[in-house]
């Protein structure tokens, strides 16, 4: 979907359905006092909607919880226009652009109070659209969406104005109303003489998770919920049971499956009826109950034979109306096999009934930080390193997979290499190619245990493992690039232990680590200046003499060669102390170098500029080998830059 300042008509068709959506509301009746409160919050108090910034954040948050992508909410990561169609009066229309991500957010100029934005979300490059309402209370209603990712979810969006989510249009001919859900493809049919409320889902609830979808369907003195989210869905279904003795009392019919109808018994008394069960894609709750009593201690629940019926008559009405979604990670999600235990269907859950079972934190990038810069085309291993804080341990079976974002060349799914024990830290390592086209690439992964169950990082299990790079090609036409080709170099870091020299290969591109690292930077930020040219950034192993090199692939040298580099240290290493040397390895395998190939370099704000001429190697085949030596005592500051090292070709 894209708008434009040339579709004044479409976007005033859009502002008239916003205003008409913003004014209509579903009967509402009391609440339960086990359903969780309505409006989306945050951990501290509730979402107050007072600006289309606001509304977009609170629809982008809900398609990541509900989706399971990662999206912008940061007011930095978006452009924005005020699109409003000229002539308009008493509306407003603004498109935030981030990336592949545009989102338009339309909404009357009323009290706050009464305002509803409706937000359009697209992103071409995943094919995903989405199209939903946000109320003043952060209340999301998502009225349709379409992605190449989960299917067609309610047809082309494209050309027309939003509808609720849910509608309730009456049958001719018949006293039966018909519900349609466009999201969840399902419909049902109730006797007119029940209302019907909608409570979407993504509502935060008492204990943090997000609340299922529900229908509150109402009788006078009867009241029926019915609960239903996809099995992947982080969200909480069913609602606290009280104290008794479960019997089964017959069945109900769902999706064609006879699934058995639950009484709960105390004292010999009836207090309410549920039954449940997850059919392909979709788990489903769904629970009878005395409207009078909403105090929760259901002492004179009574329900007639009728009602019962009635309720089954509508459960059973219940019919899909599209295909399958699938799973919105590789692995197959099976079906819980425990009755009424969402702890195994819900993503991030894990597949343990103990929800602490399966939980990671992030602890650092051992590989490939954010923004690590790279040739196209070049072979790299991320690797993350987490902590196991969950109670279970993660064999060999549990995997890393991928979830969202460019999947840049790598398997989907990736078994880990060593057990994890609760409590041990981890290395989780993907193997990744870097695209052939300049720019900047995102791909997001997910821990699955060994029943495929997906988790995430962090204390709410929905963090993912991004992977982010920039591919750049050498602006520069020179015989050879040493910092366009730094991973085509064998990088080692060698140190002292115990009076011997030890060494340790490093990885390219590397992390920034204490260990001794080198990757590329695009806009490095030197002692003298900030610039925008390819150079390496190096750190020896953190001991006094402990330095790092790179042998670079057989070179033949020509008349006229010339090494050429800029050398110091990086900003704000105040401090630092290094020598840098230039060396060569020859067609014997002798190492050698010159008294004049050596720089010894402190932080003074100044570069030094080689200019070194080669012709004495003219027809010979050697290995050039960059070293960086630590010299300062302070050995966490030497952090030194080769700018723009290369061979220069008359």
């Amino acid at each position: 979907m894209s708008f434009s300042r040339d579709k004044p008509v479409y976007f005033l068709l859009l502002l008239i359905a916003s205003m008409v959506l913003g004014s209509c509301t579903f009967p509402f009746v009391g609440e339960s006092d086990t359903l969780p409160d309505t409006g989306i919050q945050d951990q501290e108090s509730q979402i107050i909607v007072d600006s289309p910034h606001v509304a977009r954040n609170t629809a982008m948050l809900y398609i990541r919880d509900h989706y399971g992508l990662f999206v912008p909410t940061k007011d930095e990561d978006w452009r924005e226009e005020n699109i409003t169609p000229e002539g308009t009066v008493g509306s407003s229309a603004f498109q935030f652009i981030s990336g592949n991500w545009s989102t338009s957010v339309i909404y009357p100029l009323v009290s706050l109070e009464n305002i509803s934005y409706t937000v359009l979300v697209t992103n071409p490059g995943i094919d995903f659209a989405w199209e939903g309402q946000v109320d003043a209370f952060g209340l999301v209603t998502e009225t349709s969406s379409s992605s190449g990712q989960f299917g067609s979810l309610s047809g082309d969006s494209s050309n027309r104005t939003p509808t609720p989510t849910a509608t309730v249009t009456p049958t001719p001919g018949i006293s039966t109303l018909t519900f349609t859900d466009d999201t969840y493809r399902l419909a049902l049919q109730y006797p007119s003489n029940w209302s019907i409320a909608i409570i979407p889902a993504g509502r935060i609830t008492p204990s943090g998770g997000f609340a299922a979808k529900t229908l509150k369907l109402t009788d006078g003195d009867y009241k029926l919920l019915i609960q239903y989210k996809l099995l992947w869905e982080k969200t909480e279904i069913g609602q606290s049971i009280p104290p008794g003795t479960l019997e089964v009392r017959g069945g109900i019919n769902l999706l064609g499956m006879e699934i058995p109808k639950h009484v709960l018994v105390e004292d010999g008394k009836e207090k309410l009826i549920f039954a449940g069960e997850s059919i392909d894609d979709i788990t489903y709750h769904i629970r009878l109950e005395d409207n009078l009593d909403s105090s929760g201690n259901y002492e004179n629940f009574s329900i007639p034979a009728s009602v019962q019926d009635e309720v089954d008559q509508i459960v059973s009405s219940i019919v899909r109306t599209g295909g399958f979604f699938p799973s919105p990670t590789p692995t197959f999600v099976p079906t819980p096999t425990a009755k009424f235990d969402s702890s195994k269907s819900g993503v991030g859950q894990g597949s343990s009934v103990n929800e602490n079972c399966n939980k990671a934190t992030f602890i650092s990038d051992v590989t490939v930080p954010k923004g690590s810069v790279l040739p196209p085309g070049v072979r790299f291993t991320k690797t993350w390193k987490l902590q196991n804080t969950g109670t279970c341990t993660w064999e060999t079976s549990y995997s890393v997979v991928y979830s969202d974002g460019d999947i840049l060349g790598a398997a989907e799914s990736n078994a880990l290499q060593a057990t994890v024990e609760p409590g041990e830290m981890g290395d989780i390592s993907v193997e990744f190619t870097a695209p052939e086209d300049e720019g900047t690439y995102t791909s997001y992964w997910v821990m699955h245990d060994n029943e495929g169950f997906w988790f995430g990082i962090g204390e709410n299990k929905r963090g993912l493992l991004p992977v982010e790079i920039s591919v750049v090609q050498t602006s520069q036409s020179f015989a050879y690039d040493f910092a366009f080709n730094y991973c085509d170099a064998k990088w080692y870091v060698f140190w002292e232990s115990e009076e011997e020299l030890q060494s340790s290969k490093l990885n390219c591109p590397g992390g920034s680590a204490s260990g001794g690292f080198v990757t590329l930077l695009a806009t490095p930020n030197m002692e003298h200046r900030l610039d925008d040219e390819l150079t390496l950034w190096v750190h020896p192993y953190e001991q006094r003499y402990a330095y790092i090199q790179g042998k670079y692939p057989a070179f033949t040298v020509q008349a006229g060669d010339r090494f050429k580099a800029g050398i110091g240290c990086m900003a704000d290493m105040k401090g630092c102390s290094i020598d840098f040397q230039l060396l060569y390895k020859d067609a014997s395998g002798e190492i050698k170098t010159k008294d004049e190939w050596e720089w010894f370099e402190d932080y003074n704000e100044q570069a030094t500029y080689l200019d070194i001429d080669l012709s004495f190697l003219a027809g010979e085949t050697v290995e050039f080998i960059l070293r960086t030596v630590a010299l300062t005592e302070n050995t966490h500051v030497a952090h030194g830059f080769w700018f723009v090292p290369r061979i220069e070709r008359p």
